[in-house]
Parts: C-alpha cells; sequence; structure tokens
C-alpha cells in the first residue's frame, strides 16, 4: 500500500518511509505525523510504503528501502531523497533542511556512521539516509545496492526468519558497498549524530530497537514523543479533540464499518492527529487499509 504527498518544491526533496503491515505500520503511523507536517510546511514531497516488496516475513520489509530507492530514480528523479526507518521521525520541524542540503550539493550522500565517530566512514547507519540523485554516485550506490538485494536467492528469503538471520540484511549490503569501493569516501558526508541517526539527534530521532527490545512499549514511547513534537511546533496539533469534529467522527465510522465497533482512545490518539495532517480525503483510504491490515480484523475475519 502506497501513500503519497505531493507539495510543489522550492527544492526537490521526497522523504520516504516504508513498515510492513504486521509490526512496524503502527510505529510509522506514528513517525510519519511529524514527516507529513514537515513536508507540508517546507515544500517536499512524502512517499510511504506498507508491504514486503521482497521476502515473507516481517523483518524482510528492511529491504524496502533500496526498492523505493530505486523506483523513484528510474522515474527519472535528481533530487534528493531522504529516507527514514519507521522508528525515525522529525524532532525539529523548523529545521532549514533546504539551506543544509544545498551547502553539501557537492556530496552523493549523506549517512550518520553507526553508533560513534570512531568507526569508519563507510560503517554507515542506514536507518536515515539522505541520496542526491543529482549525482552520478548516488545512483551507481542504489545501482549497487539494488543488484545485491535482487540476488538473494528466494531460499534464503525463506530460510531467514529471524532479523540478520544467516548475517545479512540491506544495512549490511549497503555497508560493502562502500567499503568495497574506497573512491566513494570523498563523496560521503557522515554528519553527527548528534543531528541525526540517534535518540538524541536535534533533527532526525531514531529509537533503535537496541534500546528497547520491546516493540509495543518502544511504538507507545514513539508516539508519546510525536505527540510532544507536534504540540511543541502548534498547541493544537498532536492531540485529538474529545468534541466530534470532522477527523474523530470519520475515525468512529470507519472503525464501525470495517470493525464494527467504535474507535477506541488508543485509536482515536493514533488516527486523529494522522488524519490532521494527511487531510480527511488521503487519510480515509490510508486509515481504511490499515483497519483492514490489522491484526484485530485478521482475528475476526481469518485473513
Amino acid at each position: 500500500m502506497c501513500s503519497t504527498i505531493d507539495v510543489e518544491p522550492a527544492m526537490d526533496i521526497t522523504f520516504l518511509q516504508t513498515a510492513d503491515p504486521l509490526n512496524y505500520n503502527e510505529m510509522m503511523l506514528a513517525t510519519s505525523q511529524t514527516v507529513i507536517r514537515f513536508c507540508k510546511t517546507n515544500a517536499c514531497r512524502y512517499e510511504s510504503y506498507t508491504g514486503i516488496k521482497k521476502g515473507y516475513f516481517s523483518w524482510h520489509s528492511t529491504f524496502n528501502r533500496c526498492y523505493m530507492l530505486k523506483e523513484l530514480m528510474d522515474r527519472g528523479y535528481k533530487g534528493w531523497a531522504v529516507y527514514l526507518d519507521a522508528d525515525a521521525y522529525i524532532a525539529d520541524l523548523s529545521f532549514d533542511l533546504h539551506s543544509f542540503l544545498a551547502s553539501k550539493h557537492n556530496f552523493a550522500a549523506i549517512m550518520a556512521i553507526s553508533d560513534d565517530n570512531e568507526r569508519s566512514w563507510w560503517d554507515v547507519n542506514a536507518g536515515v539516509v539522505m541520496l542526491n540523485f543529482a549525482e552520478p554516485l548516488a545512483r551507481l550506490i542504489v545501482e549497487r545496492w539494488h543488484a545485491l538485494t535482487e540476488a538473494i536467492p528466494d531460499s534464503r528469503m525463506r530460510a531467514a526468519r529471524n532479523f540478520s538471520q544467516d548475517g545479512f540484511d540491506d544495512q549490511i549490503f549497503l555497508q560493502s558497498i562502500l567499503r568495497d569501493e574506497p573512491s566513494l569516501e570523498e563523496s560521503i558526508y557522515n554528519p553527527p549524530i548528534s543531528l541525526i541517526n540517534s535518540p538524541t539527534a536535534t533533527f532526525i530521532r531514531q529509537f533503535f530497537r537496541a534500546a528497547d527490545s520491546n516493540l509495543e512499549r518502544r511504538t507507545a514511547n514513539i508516539a508519546r514523543e510525536v505527540r510532544q513534537i507536534l504540540q511543541h511546533h502548534d498547541p493544537a496539533a498532536g492531540n485529538y479533540r474529545q468534541n466530534d469534529d470532522a477527523e474523530t467522527a470519520l475515525t468512529h465510522a470507519l472503525y464501525n464499518a470495517i470493525l464494527h465497533r467504535p474507535a477506541d482512545t488508543s485509536g482515536l490518539q493514533s488516527f486523529v492527529p494522522y488524519l490532521q495532517q494527511l487531510g480527511l480525503v488521503d487519510g480515509a483510504g490510508f486509515l481504511a487499509r490499515e483497519l483492514v491490515n490489522s491484526r484485530e480484523f485478521a482475528s475476526t475475519y481469518g485473513r
């Protein structure tokens, strides 16, 4: 399932997010609120995909990112692509991304080094990646990344039930591409993790699995911080309103139509702010698909 927000940009910047429908989609539903708000106020585009483009198990959705980047590139896109994992979100909605990227126009990619600054330049975290498709080297990276993913045998995918089982995932592929091509180093900008790719980053934060392996608790913590960010940016945002406004009424209507019950508090807290960001027309279809793909719908109707 794909969602797109299209805004006429001053500089071509497209944000991308993806998640599997069963485990991480609820998390992306929360984090995307900050990304969509940022895109709408900063003339950026937004695309998301819910599903699995290659593989069988929920964690295989990690491979979606290289497919989304390849698809964007194949459309002839020559702007910046900013990819965020489902557990990454924008903490500073007023950050001047246009000026930041303009100052890095001669780089093919912006990727933070994993964990600490003592690691090698190629040991990057793929949870937040910025690629400048105006640069041939950025396109080369994506082509190779996609080729490595496409080359994974089906039997290996079927056997890999758990994350990084058998020592492979697309972050490892990306790191190997950079490591094996030292000439790329001058074209890669490694920003400090105080800016992106850390739980305390000032612009794009990421709440890593390593910090809390409990998915429900991590999702709840992220959703709470997202609400705080939205409320700080706009005190009227980030909270659903108790009165029977359009977003609340639509959420209840779709819950009743699909799950045959009214929306509960957690559903309102999750979906109403999203509808406020996305709009009723685009949001209605998205919410309907989310409910049809939910565990509750599957357990009730045997999907």
